[in-house]
């Protein structure tokens, strides 16, 4: 009897571990927004890729960019239309900007949102912090001009939109982001504390930074001019903090395809860097991004804190001071393709 009675007892205590350890693992999955790691820090620059999606008519997309910097307290609101062609990294070449996140969708390694914004970030040089796709039963489709831009706001950023606005927030099914809970909170509170003034509207169409093209099967697509896309919007999507550094970059391409310091270059011009200097390695890098800086305080510069928050750098312990040529050397391997 006592036998039976302790292994009895042990099962009650299994089944207890069993139970606590399946509660736990759900408590965890659905809290993971909470405690994931929040991309903005609030005193930098914050820029993403917006996009509506409609399941009803799957052509139904709308896209564009929202910038914000808090020490100008600006924003930039950039209408992209959905036949733009984008440059699609991992060699996918170039899609219809509208046909971008479904083809990531395909590839789970990448997922739609990482390939949207990383094509964003090839064919505009913007900097991108993220991404933030969502169906229009979640909200309401992407405004396309400055009287939607208004009536957007109002309804969904400002304290009579709160309700609404709260339970799109939490509604994580509908919508695909990097970005936490905590930087959604953030941003709408931003958001909210916009005047209409501080926010302006650009259509790329509209403005004739785009050609249209016929394709061979009649369709039209509109091609980004990017000389003069960057000649137009050179300085819009400054980093305060990073311009304000005056830090000089050298960037060296260790991937196995050209031109990729070229490109990266861009982007870290458009945010306000100082590149000097573009070369290419002797030999190709496995890793993603190493970092070698001049200076010991280069760790807690702003432009540092960007290359390893959004492109996964990190600081080489064996940096040769008296090789570098600018304050930071980046040196691309081809796992930042990848």
């Amino acid at each position: 009897m006592k036998f039976r009675t302790k292994t009895k007892t042990s099962n009650h205590r299994v089944l207890k571990i069993i139970l606590c350890v399946f509660f736990l693992l759900i408590f965890i999955f659905l809290t993971k927004p909470f405690w994931q790691k929040s991309i903005w820090n609030g005193k930098n620059r914050v820029s993403f890729v917006l996009e509506s999606l409609s399941g009803k008519d799957p052509s139904d997309v709308r896209l564009a960019v929202f910038s914000y910097d808090p020490k100008l307290i600006q924003a930039l609101f950039l209408i992209i239309p959905e036949n733009t062609m984008l440059d699609v990294p991992f060699g996918y070449e170039t899609y219809q900007a509208s046909s971008v996140y479904k083809l990531g969708e395909l590839d789970k390694k990448k997922g739609g949102g990482r390939l949207l914004d990383k094509s964003i970030e090839n064919t505009f040089g913007i900097v991108l912090d993220g991404y933030y796709v969502f169906d229009v039963n979640a909200y309401q489709k992407l405004p396309q001009n400055k009287t939607e831009v208004i009536e957007f706001k109002k309804k969904y950023f400002s304290w009579s939109g709160l309700f609404s606005s709260m339970i799109n927030v939490f509604n994580h099914q509908s919508i695909d982001t990097n970005f936490s809970y905590f930087d959604k909170l953030h941003l709408w509170n931003t958001l909210r504390r916009l005047r209409l003034d501080q926010i302006a509207v650009y259509d790329l169409d509209d403005m004739h930074l785009l050609t249209d093209t016929e394709l061979a099967d009649k369709s039209i697509v509109k091609i980004a001019d990017k000389d003069l896309y960057d000649a137009f919007f050179d300085g819009y999507f400054y980093d305060s903090p990073i311009r304000a550094e005056k830090i000089t970059i050298e960037i060296v391409n260790a991937t196995d395809q050209e031109r990729v310091a070229s490109q990266f270059a861009r982007l870290m011009e458009g945010a306000g860097a100082n590149v000097i200097i573009k070369s290419t390695a002797d030999k190709a890098e496995d890793y993603n991004c190493r970092l070698y800086l001049n200076a010991e305080k280069l760790k807690h510069s702003s432009i540092v804190a960007k290359l390893i928050t959004i492109y996964k750098c990190s600081i080489a312990s064996d940096s040769d001071k008296s090789s570098l040529h600018a304050d930071i050397k980046v040196i691309l391997g081809k796992g930042y393709l990848l």
